[in-house]
């Protein structure tokens, strides 16, 4: 059975490929960035396209979705930033 994870990518290069994780979370080789890398793109791309008050803002803004993505969610650095929901 495949992983519910598993994403095919359809963009051109990719087609038919499996991949465990999005290419926004993988570098060219197709494996997971680090946890920090991640953190701070996500949060640079808050900071340019929702317009977060402060980088704290962006910051815990992409934590928040961090914590919904399966291949962050469980990660022990973001269990550590966030707070659990009530």
């Amino acid at each position: 059975m495949v992983p519910t994870t598993t994403i095919i990518e359809l963009k051109t290069g990719f087609a038919g490929r499996l991949r465990v994780y999005c290419p926004y979370c993988t570098d060219q080789s197709g494996q997971l960035q680090e946890f920090d890398e991640r953190l701070e793109h996500m949060t640079q791309w808050v900071v340019a396209h929702q317009h977060a008050a402060t980088r704290a803002a962006a910051e815990q803004r992409a934590l928040d979705y961090m914590a919904t993505v399966p291949a962050w969610r469980k990660h022990p650095k973001l269990l550590a930033l966030v707070k659990p929901q009530t």
